[in-house]
């Protein structure tokens, strides 16, 4: 509601729809205002060309560490799939509070042929989700780590990595890092951008 207030005041000419994702509220709204009658429609759909302020996005973007990882975990006797990514994540944010960081996206997603679970946190003040659960009992899983942090990109890697190491430790689990990329991004330079509208 905070940000609709805020675009309304900002943008009081433009009508602001809510839409959610995880449940689909606000979808049809959506599909109303994009399908009424061009008769209807004061501002159609497409005339305008939005105006973005790179180097404040960039700015907002410098904030972020951003992380993408891969790795393998193994066992010698199956364990829950859910309850490990939801372990990991539970620490995570533990970590990220005790640093006194902003989280704005985290996601964990494990894979075994067959099985796919997915944890979500998207915001220091709410809590964990497991957004899709697996209910497997697995001796090996493919997880990707995909974070944005507040904090610099070196402490993120830091912490993610002696995470994941504790929570296998105390599961008697073996984590094989792969690939992992820790970086803040540049300011962006897009190559395809509207200049007119046709």
């Amino acid at each position: 509601n905070e940000l609709a207030n805020l675009l309304a005041k900002r943008l009081p000419q433009t009508p602001v729809l809510k839409i959610s994702a995880k449940s689909g509220a606000g979808m049809q709204q959506l599909l109303d205002t994009v399908n009424q009658p061009a008769e209807f429609n004061r501002d159609p759909f497409g005339t305008r060309i939005l105006e973005l302020d790179y180097d404040r996005y960039a700015q907002g973007e410098a904030d972020l560490g951003w992380l993408n990882a891969n790795l393998k975990i193994t066992a010698s006797k199956p364990f829950t799939l859910d309850d490990m990514l939801m372990d990991i994540m539970e620490c995570l944010k533990q970590a990220f509070e005790d640093k006194q960081v902003e989280t704005a996206h985290l996601k964990i997603i494990g894979s075994a042929p067959g099985f796919y679970a997915v944890a979500n946190l998207v915001d220091r003040e709410a809590p964990v989700e497991l957004s899709l659960a697996s209910q497997a009992e697995l001796e090996s899983s493919e997880l990707i780590i995909n974070a944005r942090v507040a904090i610099d990109p070196d402490s993120l890697k830091y912490l993610v990595r002696t995470t994941v190491d504790t929570i296998c430790h105390q599961r008697q689990l073996t984590a094989t890092f792969g690939d992992i990329q820790s970086f803040q991004p540049g300011r962006p330079v897009p190559t395809h951008r509207i200049a007119e509208v046709p």
